[in-house]
């Protein structure tokens, strides 16, 4: 009788793990590990992710945040699925796949009793005249060296190093965020577009070929499957 509970627990645990085998395979389960190089890059990793976790709700996902360069190391390494950045990729890696994800529109945020918050549209000149908060290199890197690229960057800007700072000045009324779009609105701040709209592109990278079902569907989430 033991030796029939034993066989009988063993091929219970054969059958579960024969399951959760093809579970993964079908994108059902398994682990998906994405990685985000900033806060320009959160908002389409996120929106990867959450689709991901609808449509496997038994799969292990870990978002996590790491330079490009980490990134590169981490894909080649087999420890990321799929990563994100603001800056282009080196050429020389033939087993990496880049593509640009959605692009991004920038917004104004402003405090909404700020002077400018009633207003349909900002221009740039417009915007020139009040005080920005930005995010530094360290948050994004090449973000704000884009901005000053493309003569967007106001010289009394505050820099800080994550999205909720920028977003936290602008609730106090200190200074107007040049941001991307995201879904995450503070109370006590609207959002402006700005014209002419500059975008900002951020790419998705991967290795190729893709051995994990997880990873077609976060491609997927992000238009690039």
């Amino acid at each position: 009788m033991a030796f029939l509970r034993r066989a009988s627990a063993a091929l219970s645990e054969l059958s579960h793990a024969e399951r959760d085998a093809w579970a993964a395979h079908a994108g059902r389960g398994g682990r998906l590990v994405v990685a985000y190089s900033g806060a320009v890059t959160t908002t389409p990793i996120m929106a990867a992710v959450a689709l991901v976790a609808r449509r496997a709700p038994k799969a292990s996902i870990e978002v996590q945040r790491r330079s490009l360069p980490d990134q590169l190391d981490a894909l080649a390494r087999g420890d990321v699925d799929l990563g994100s950045s603001f800056m282009p990729t080196p050429p020389e890696r033939q087993d990496l796949m880049v593509r640009l994800m959605k692009p991004m529109a920038l917004m104004a945020w402003v405090h909404d009793t700020h002077p400018l918050a009633g207003r349909r549209t900002l221009s740039w000149s417009r915007l020139a005249q009040t005080r920005w908060v930005v995010l530094s290199e360290r948050a994004e890197t090449g973000f704000a060296s884009w901005l000053e690229a493309h003569r967007l960057r106001a010289s009394t800007a505050l820099e800080v190093d994550a999205l909720d700072a920028a977003l936290e000045l602008v609730r106090r009324g200190v200074a107007t965020a040049i941001l991307p779009d995201t879904p995450i609105v503070p109370a006590g701040v609207v959002r402006i577009p700005i014209r002419p709209a500059p975008r900002v592109d951020a790419r998705a990278l991967w290795s190729t070929p893709v051995q994990n079902p997880l990873t077609v569907l976060a491609l997927e989430a992000l238009g690039l499957a």
